[in-house]
């Protein structure tokens, strides 16, 4: 007979094995959510957690691939909201409460009546400023409200009647204010059991996060309430060439594919790729930048293939700089050099 522990070991397992199929580098993020979901799912048992990465290392982009896993039950719920979007009472934009409703709907309609389920909470870094900035108004903590709602979520209240008892909470943000200098002068007392004595190679000290978050505006209370924080880097120019060259998932070989469905190829070439890979790492943009670039090149290019008899895009290095692609037909060019992604 199989147990619960055996159940909740096979699908962390798998669900970390699918991730790393869809989803490259991340390695001890994908393992912590893997154990996160597979606990709430087996044994019902909720554990929040802070992920902090830059963008387009993949924060929501996890979930997205858990939405459409087969491996969790069909009526679990996988929601993202925009946490810089929220406001107190919803006046100038939508409130908690709005999200709350949206999500229990869902669950609902999918038969799911205990709301189990998770919600990841992106961009909580826009809600939090430091103390020494001045927002003008006399207070320069305008966003605890915010934070205070969202402790209800995590303690498990329920809030306008929708129950979030068996919600698994995840928070993520660039946090670009954590690689910012601290201004002079400016102190916070350590959270937990620390003694200053202690030395500076204690791990406990050493791993000083959760200090600078509060340094950068979060509330005591709220960190508090977040038993798991997860750093997560950039991606290394070795792992955005997968993620713009992997034949099935790759972002370059999708937009081949849609294009090549009306008979239109599209070649990038291999210096153009590279330029494009040392662009992103240098400007830490992310993997998701390529699409935005690649749309910008590729403006009017399918409408003039059609209108021009052109079924060949080239898009070279010289691209990049002039902003141009190269349009041929099929008696033009010749078979490009397949480019390898490992």
């Amino acid at each position: 007979m199989e147990t619960n522990n055996t159940r909740r070991k096979d699908l962390a397992m798998k669900i970390k094995k699918e991730l790393d199929n869809k989803m490259v580098g991340q390695n001890n993020y994908k393992e912590l959510m893997a154990e996160l979901i597979s606990k709430h799912i087996v044994d019902g048992t909720t554990s929040s957690a802070i992920v902090i990465g830059p963008t387009g290392s993949g924060k929501s982009m996890l979930f997205s691939l858990l939405r459409k896993s087969k491996l969790l039950p069909s009526d679990y719920v996988i929601m993202t909201v925009n946490v810089s979007r929220l406001t107190e009472e919803g006046i100038s934009g939508p409130s908690l409460s709005d999200y709350l409703t949206e999500y229990a709907n869902i669950c609902k309609a999918k038969g799911n009546r205990q709301c189990k389920g998770l919600i990841y909470f992106d961009e909580v870094d826009k809600i939090v400023m430091p103390s020494y900035i001045s927002t003008g108004s006399g207070s320069s903590d305008k966003n605890a409200p915010v934070q205070h709602q969202l402790m209800q979520v995590l303690d498990g209240e329920s809030i306008d009647g929708v129950s979030v008892k068996n919600v698994l909470c995840i928070f993520g943000g660039a946090f670009s204010k954590l690689y910012e200098e601290k201004e002079e002068g400016k102190d916070h007392k350590k959270i937990g059991f620390i003694n200053d004595d202690i030395s500076e190679k204690n791990i406990i000290i050493k791993n000083d996060i959760r200090d600078k978050l509060l340094d950068i505006g979060f509330q005591r209370e709220f960190l508090g309430r977040l038993e798991h924080v997860c750093r997560i880097n950039a991606l290394t120019e070795k792992e955005l060439a997968v993620c713009l060259l992997h034949p099935e998932n790759g972002i370059i070989p999708q937009i081949k594919r849609s294009y090549e469905e009306d008979g239109i190829y599209l070649e990038c070439s291999p210096s153009a790729t590279k330029e494009l890979i040392k662009s992103i790492k240098s400007q830490n943009l992310g993997a998701r930048s390529v699409k935005n670039v690649m749309s910008a090149l590729l403006e009017g290019a399918w409408f003039k293939c059609i209108n021009g008899d052109y079924d060949h895009i080239i898009i070279n290095k010289n691209s990049l700089l002039s902003g141009e692609v190269i349009y041929e037909k099929k008696s033009d060019h010749k078979e490009p050099k397949k480019q390898e992604y490992h």
